[in-house]
């Protein structure tokens, strides 16, 4: 399979460009593809309301270069606290991470590199204390989003499929000059058995 970093970006700027993300609603795509709401981004009463409105140019950003894959996430509002108690601040905020792409025995996997960072692309010249705030709160939060490692764990086929092919998992993975390749292959842990059906 080979997919252009520009696929990802223009599918981004439809899906999600100028939507409003709450913690609410995050912890609920969370929990509909059955992933762990991490401790930063569970809804306490310690831990403050927020939302964010995704730019409507380049909201999500991908690049795919010598075997790293960047991504960011630009913001052109930002709410702190609950919505009946808070305005929301007009402020354009990009948040982004870099990861390495390596391929194991299990997979295809990505590392990060060093820390998620956030930067105000607007603003020239030191940050104010308000601005530093939003940045602490917000690389907190997205660090658990931007989590150190995700490993690919394979594709689920429909089950028919399972019992003939077994599991496939991405073998091959490569980026550079835009472009993601990956290639499948069926799982090492699967019998000679299953493999000849």
């Amino acid at each position: 399979m080979w997919v252009h970093q520009s696929f990802v970006n223009n599918s981004a700027q439809t899906l999600v460009g100028g939507m409003t993300l709450s913690d609410e609603r995050l912890v609920e795509l969370l929990n509909e593809n059955g992933r762990e709401v991490p401790e930063e981004l569970q809804i306490t009463q310690e831990n403050e309301p927020w939302a964010i409105t995704f730019g409507r140019r380049d909201p999500f950003r991908v690049t795919f270069d010598g075997d790293r894959v960047s991504m960011a996430i630009r913001a052109e509002r930002f709410r702190r606290g609950p919505r009946d108690q808070s305005d929301p601040l007009d402020i354009v905020v990009e948040i982004s991470a870099t990861y390495h792409l390596g391929v194991g025995k299990l997979g295809a996997h990505l590392t990060r590199e060093g820390d998620v960072d956030v930067q105000f692309p607007e603003v020239t010249g030191r940050l104010n204390t308000s601005q530093i705030g939003i940045k602490t709160f917000m690389r907190r939060k997205f660090s658990a989003l931007f989590k150190e490692e995700f490993i690919f764990e394979g594709i689920q086929l429909p089950e028919a499929l399972q019992q003939r092919i077994g599991q496939l998992r991405l073998g091959q993975a490569a980026t550079g000059d835009g472009w993601f390749s990956g290639g499948w292959n069926r799982s090492a842990d699967e019998s000679t058995e299953t493999a000849a059906r």
